[in-house]
C-alpha cells in the first residue's frame, strides 16, 4: 500500500460514506426513501462483514495462492466470500441471540 494511498486514499473513502450515510438519514433525500431490499441486506451483514473480512480475505487468499487468478476477479471472490461468511454469521450467530433477547428484555 502506497503512503499516498494511506494518507489520500482512505480519508477521501471515508469521508464519501460519511456523506453516503449522512444522504441516507437526511428525511428529504431519495436515500432516505428509497427501500431497498439489497441495500437492507447489506446493512443486516455490514457488522459481520467488518468483523471477519481479514481472516476471510486471508483464507480466500490461501486457498487459491496456487492458481493463477486476475487480482480483479480475486477481488470479486474474496467479497463474495466475506459476504457468504458474513450469511452464516448472522443465521448462527445473530439471529438465535437476537431471539433469545426479545425473550428475555421485553
Amino acid at each position: 500500500m502506497s503512503f499516498e494511498a494511506s494518507v489520500f486514499g482512505f480519508p477521501l473513502i471515508a469521508l464519501g460514506y460519511g456523506l453516503f450515510v449522512l444522504g441516507a438519514i437526511a428525511p428529504t433525500s431519495f436515500l432516505y426513501k428509497w427501500n431497498s431490499t439489497i441495500l437492507s441486506r447489506i446493512a443486516t451483514l455490514s457488522y459481520a462483514v467488518y468483523l471477519t473480512h481479514k481472516g476471510v480475505v486471508h483464507m480466500t487468499h490461501q486457498l487459491f495462492e496456487n492458481y493463477e487468478i486476475d487480482s480483479n476477479l480475486m477481488l470479486m471472490i474474496c467479497m463474495m466470500t466475506c459476504i457468504g461468511f458474513a450469511q452464516v454469521i448472522h443465521l448462527v450467530v445473530e439471529k438465535p441471540f437476537m431471539k433469545l433477547r426479545k425473550r428475555f428484555v421485553k
